[in-house]
């Protein structure tokens, strides 16, 4: 099972039943194997889906660990089916894009450009 460091500096495994909220999270909205095990088989993000995240992302802001969020979207990235990667990028997009997460940000002097292509 792959290991991540959060950034109070303690390991989380990015499988298996020690998930953060972080890789909840992203495991949750990227991982087409849990969308069609919803008996959903597409790649694509509903509208729904990504209000739902991005609120979820604006009212737990100041406690979600942005680095790792960026190391597990990039890990998303370089999965192993296309429609998983497809989805990390939608969620990209809406993250940079989102008004109030861009705000926070620029308040938190976040770098979120990383979050792009950290690959």
């Amino acid at each position: 099972s792959e290991q991540t460091e959060n950034s109070s500096g303690s390991a989380r495994s990015l499988e298996g039943e020690n998930e953060g909220p972080e890789e909840h999270l992203i495991k949750s909205i990227c991982s087409y194997q849990a969308q069609t095990q919803q008996g959903r088989a597409f790649a694509g993000l509903s509208a729904v889906e990504l209000t739902q995240f991005l609120q979820t992302c604006q009212e737990h802001a100041s406690s979600i660990d942005w680095p790792l969020v960026s190391r597990l979207l990039s890990s998303q990235l370089s999965s192993p089916t296309w429609q998983s990667s497809l989805r990390a990028l939608y969620v990209i997009e809406a993250l940079l894009e989102d008004e109030d997460l861009k705000e926070f940000f620029e308040e938190e002097q976040l770098d979120i450009s990383q979050i792009r292509f950290h690959t």
